[in-house]
């Protein structure tokens, strides 16, 4: 492998040699069209004569005309791939535009008349012969380089590539000749007079340098014919008009006036049906045939809305084992009208009875914007049928059209509905990028994924804090296969390690510090309040200290909304901590930001895990209580909303992020156990096992006296800070502080109920 200067080296001697053989072809191509000229032009007289074009003055003019084309070219580089391909594109458009200025200002300057103006069969051999040449310089060169450095340089497009691009130049090539020659056969109604019958030959050579340019300057070799749409057509009328506006300019002032203006309008009309009709006309094939030997099983498509529509359209020409026979849809004004030829034969109500009449075995919910109760309400149909089911994700999943490999298994976070996350992307690299960013409890659930979004906004530095070190190692794994590693620096430490903690920031010097380390696990917690205690305040409170005392630019806590009217220990240390936060906010230059939000599916200990294991070993699955409800959202949309939250709140602000309605778990667990495949209640059981110490049956986002409102950010609300005092807090987290030193937990329930009025213990009634 070279070295960088050796490289730097090499390159700078292969423009050279590069120029010098570009140099040489221009040479070559002039004297081929010398040539052609003395063959086709000259009647009488030696060669020497004709040779003077080439010892003379014209080729000192052509020479330097050629060069200034190629250095003009370089400025235009970053418009073409940097491959074979692209470097072959750019010699075409700007040999064609040389050519074509060649056309407007004669540089022959001992008789302008008689070589190109005269002769437009020697002008198609030197542009067909300029851009063939110097085409062939660029090939050996590519090869040369690429055995020099191992084949990692200037990958070239595939063969197949070139060779399908090759054919359908070719094929454009003789059908630019024929729109031109039929032009002339219409406007002459099928008997061409001689005269013009010769100004089409002499004029053809224009036509198809100027088409064949305009076709590839609008990229109509970059499309995929097998899909050709209405864009490729935009495409085509954009270089078909394009084209004729530059072919009557030479026509009408350059020599070429004997042609009929009819012959424009004619040729512009014929280009464009000829054109676009082989493109379709290639689609239609590709589509059509397959369709003869379509197999598969026998599938319903559920929803003919244009999802539905672009599910079929892609079927039809990749089956992978589907066999559209029918769509199901709820809207009456849709049935019985026929979508690709398939028939809209009903609704939802009716699909047991459509299973039956037309041997159906498989369903695809082609709904993305279904709501969770669209898609619970819809898969129980497909179940009450016996029919196996798959569906298109939500449109937050679909990146462009519906394609074939978007069907899949349909999953938890289907049926709660969630809508697509809209993020103010330029707002959040703004935050992130070039920072210090840390992250607490970067190993758990939501603070591995915070990381991962981090690391999308390019910040310089990523500082992950964990004492689990399994799971920083995972994480750290996982980032480092994708991202630099030089930008992630991990370290197993406590946050309650004072010591620890003061290295990291004098290290690391973090901008940002994003604060995910608590314990959460509600009834473990209700056992052990020291420790939910030592965590989630003590913690929060080493941690809010250090950042101001490192001037940080902002500090973001996570919160839940166990800590709205707690009624267990996690619930109320997480209250303890907003309020410890917002009073810092106060007296701190630093942003203290508190976000606060509810479950997240998949997170650590969240009923969705349990549900799964359960359905496994097939049961019972167990629910606390039939009437309880949560709030849901899925990890990558909470950590996204956090971020987004930190980048519009100010200090002081409690930031609620927008959850939507609040799901039954007794809901959720039958949606899982009909996913698996088995029938609620019969096939595995659903079992009440009573609300656990701190549970209660509906969490909560705020309290009345917090008030929302409206964020920048349709999915974050703001909470109004309540009143604390400063001095009383401290003071009363010294006495938290005491109980917890001798561990008395009786004493810490009760100091907790002193701060947190609201706070009642499992002992209390909890089913508000």
């Amino acid at each position: 492998m070279l070295s960088f200067h050796e490289m730097r080296g090499y390159f700078s001697k292969r423009k050279i040699l590069l120029l010098l053989a570009d140099l040489l072809m221009i040479q070559v191509c002039f004297f081929i069209a010398v040539v052609c000229f003395h063959h086709f032009k000259v009647p009488s007289g030696s060669f020497s004569e004709t040779l003077k074009y080439f010892i003379g003055m014209p080729n000192v003019i052509i020479t330097a005309y050629w060069l200034m084309i190629l250095f003009v070219s370089r400025f235009f580089r970053s418009l073409f791939p940097n491959t074979l391909y692209g470097n072959v594109f750019r010699i075409f458009n700007f040999v064609s535009l040389g050519v074509l200025i060649i056309l407007f200002v004669m540089i022959d300057t001992d008789d302008p008349a008689t070589f190109f103006s005269s002769s437009k069969i020697v002008l198609l051999v030197y542009w067909a012969s300029l851009i063939i040449t110097l085409s062939f310089n660029r090939l050996i060169f590519c090869k040369f380089l690429r055995n020099r450095l191992g084949g990692q340089a200037n990958r070239d497009v595939s063969q197949t590539v070139v060779r399908k691009k090759l054919i359908l130049i070719i094929l454009d090539l003789l059908l630019i000749a024929a729109s031109y020659y039929l032009a002339f056969l219409i406007r002459f109604e099928g008997d061409i007079p001689e005269n013009y019958l010769l100004t089409f030959k002499t004029s053809l050579s224009m036509f198809i340098i100027i088409r064949l340019s305009m076709f590839l300057y609008f990229k109509l070799y970059s499309g995929y014919y097998r899909y050709a749409s209405i864009n490729d057509l935009n495409q085509i009328l954009k270089a078909v008009t394009t084209g004729s506006i530059l072919i009557v300019l030479p026509a009408m002032f350059f020599g070429y006036g004997t042609i009929p203006r009819g012959v424009f309008v004619i040729e512009w009309l014929v280009m464009i049906i000829l054109l676009g009709g082989s493109r379709f006309l290639i689609r239609s094939a590709r589509e059509l045939f397959p369709r003869i030997w379509v197999t598969g099983k026998r599938t319903f498509i559920i929803g003919a809305g244009s999802a539905g529509e672009m599910l079929l359209r892609e079927l039809r020409k990749t089956p992978i084992g589907y066999k559209p026979v029918g769509i199901i849809d709820d809207d009456l004004a849709r049935h019985g009208l026929r979508l690709h030829g398939v028939p809209v034969l009903g609704g939802s109500d009716d699909l047991a009875r459509l299973v039956n009449k037309y041997k159906v075995t498989e369903a695809i919910i082609a709904i993305p914007s279904a709501s969770g109760s669209q898609m619970r309400r819809l898969t129980q149909c497909c179940r009450e049928a016996n029919l196996d089911f798959k569906s298109l994700p939500p449109l937050r999943e679909i990146i462009g059209e519906v394609q074939v490999q978007h069907v899949r298994n349909i999953k938890v976070e289907d049926l709660l509905g969630r809508e697509t996350v809209r993020l103010d992307t330029q707002r959040l690299a703004e935050f992130v990028n070039g920072k210090h960013i840390l992250v607490t409890g970067g190993g758990g659930s939501i603070g591995s994924e915070i990381c991962r979004q981090v690391m999308r906004f390019k910040p310089s530095l990523l500082i992950i804090v964990d004492r689990a070190e399994n799971r920083l190692y995972d994480i750290l794994v996982e980032l480092s296969s994708e991202y630099d590693n030089r930008s992630i620096r991990p370290f197993v430490a406590d946050i309650n390690d004072s010591r620890k903690m003061e290295e990291i920031f004098t290290d690391s010097t973090p901008d940002i510090v994003f604060h995910a380390a608590a314990y959460k696990q509600v009834p473990l917690m209700e056992s052990f309040p020291e420790e939910a205690v030592r965590n989630n305040i003590f913690g929060t409170r080493a941690v809010a200290e250090l950042a101001d005392k490192y001037s940080v630019g902002s500090f973001v806590m996570i919160s839940t909304d166990k800590a709205v009217r707690p009624t267990s220990v996690m619930g109320a240390t997480k209250r303890i901590a907003e309020i410890y936060v917002q009073c810092f906010a106060e007296r701190s230059k630093v942003s203290f930001i508190t976000v606060r939000f509810g479950n997240v599916l998949g997170s650590d200990g969240s009923v969705v895990p349990i549900f799964k294991r359960q359905i496994e070993v097939g049961g019972p699955v167990t629910v606390t209580h039939p009437d309880v409800t949560r709030y849901f959202m899925t990890i990558p949309e909470a950590s996204l909303l956090v971020m987004q939250a930190a980048t519009i709140g100010k200090s002081g602000d409690i930031m609620v992020l927008n959850m939507g309605e609040p799901v039954r778990i007794v809901e959720l667990a039958k949606a899982m156990i009909s996913l698996s495949g088995a029938t609620p209640d019969e096939d595995i059981k659903i079992t009440f096992t009573g609300l656990r110490p701190g549970e209660k049956l509906r969490e909560e986002l705020f309290i009345e006296e917090e008030g929302l409102t409206n964020s920048v950010h349709e999915k974050i609300l703001i909470a109004r800070a309540t009143d604390h005092n400063w001095k009383r807090i401290t003071s009363e987290l010294k006495r938290l502080q005491s109980a917890v030193d001798i561990n008395n937990r009786e004493k810490i329930k009760q100091l907790i109920k002193e701060i947190i009025p609201d706070y009642q213990s499992s002992s209390m009634e909890v089913n508000r």
